[in-house]
């Protein structure tokens, strides 16, 4: 009986509200990230080099639409400069000569996020959703954050995620960063 109260007092903080005229409206916005990545290609091979990441770069246009006041969908475009170093698998000299290498690679790609974000305590919110990009093809997202609303519409938001994508394909990319951005709410 204990369990079934705290459901239903949960519920009622976080059931949506069937009131239409209590939804808000769409919002835009953009944003800047930064964060680390790893990076490890599966390639089956012996002695083949090894990668590890360093860190990555984003840029994002960002939408959301809210569903209720509590619930909101979330997507946009993400264009991501991740940083890789390949490290040769050979010992550093063969017969005296220099075969141990170490070089710097980038990866970009794009991604469209599709999530599920909830808004609560007037300032923070928490997402889970999927990452769709143009490589490592599909993976998980969660984020949590902070933002601000100014009373003309205009926000400042503040957010952590961590992306996991490769699922269907040899190479495992795992990100984790921070990014800053704006937003509008659309009228």
């Amino acid at each position: 009986m204990k369990s079934f109260l705290y459901i239903v007092i949960l519920f009622a903080v976080f059931a949506p509200d069937v009131d239409a005229q209590t939804v808000k409206r769409d919002i835009v916005g953009c944003h800047i990230g930064y964060g680390w990545m790893d990076y490890s290609p599966n390639q089956g091979l012996v002695g083949a080099p090894g990668y590890y990441g360093k860190d990555y770069y984003r840029i994002g246009f960002d939408y959301e639409k809210p569903l209720s006041t509590c619930f909101s969908v979330v997507t946009g475009i993400y264009y991501t400069y991740n940083n890789v170093v390949m490290e040769s698998n050979l010992p550093p000299t063969v017969d005296g000569i220099f075969v141990h290498y170490t070089k710097n690679e980038t990866v970009h790609f794009i991604t469209v996020p599709v999530a599920i974000k909830l808004n609560f305590l007037n300032y923070l919110n928490i997402g889970v959703g999927l990452n769709f990009n143009n490589i490592f093809i599909i993976g998980p997202r969660v984020s949590a954050g902070v933002h601000y609303e100014f009373p003309s519409g205009f926000i400042l938001k503040v957010d952590a995620d961590v992306q996991l994508s490769g699922f269907f394909t040899r190479t495992i990319l795992y990100q984790t960063g921070y990014s800053a951005g704006v937003a509008w709410r659309l009228n």
